[in-house]
């Protein structure tokens, strides 16, 4: 029976700048080796201007060379909270990896002011 591990993300304030989607880590790093799938709920509140944003991950084999983020899901341009149901398979970005880490990802749609909002959320992680 696979094992599922849930990290709970807690309140903090993300940014954007830009619309080039930037990470803003989340959790430290941790052994990639048995992360398979996730799946992740997000809470988004206090938006201001046009703030986008959802977990995604990096990994590496070193932290501190870490690859170009992914997202998991697509960036949320709305307060509110989502739930997915299905877990999204990322064992393709994991396998060979020694390390992985949650980030935030974030942009603004089509702005280059500072926008703010605050997020919280949990990665739920389906072991190998």
């Amino acid at each position: 029976m696979a094992k599922i591990t849930r990290i709970n993300l807690p309140w903090t304030t993300v940014y954007a700048d830009s619309t080039t989607e930037r990470s803003l880590a989340a959790t430290p790093w941790m052994d990639a080796s048995k992360v398979d799938q996730v799946r992740t709920i997000v809470e988004f509140r206090e938006r201001v201007g046009d703030l986008k944003v959802c977990i995604g991950y990096e990994t590496a084999d070193v932290p501190n060379n870490p690859g170009s983020h992914a997202k998991i899901g697509s960036l949320l341009a709305s307060e509110g909270v989502t739930f997915p149901t299905a877990f999204t398979d990322i064992s393709s970005a994991t396998a060979g990896k020694q390390l992985i880490r949650f980030v935030w990802v974030t942009a603004n749609d089509s702005s280059s002011d500072l926008n703010p909002g605050r997020v919280a959320g949990v990665v739920e992680i389906l072991e190998k």
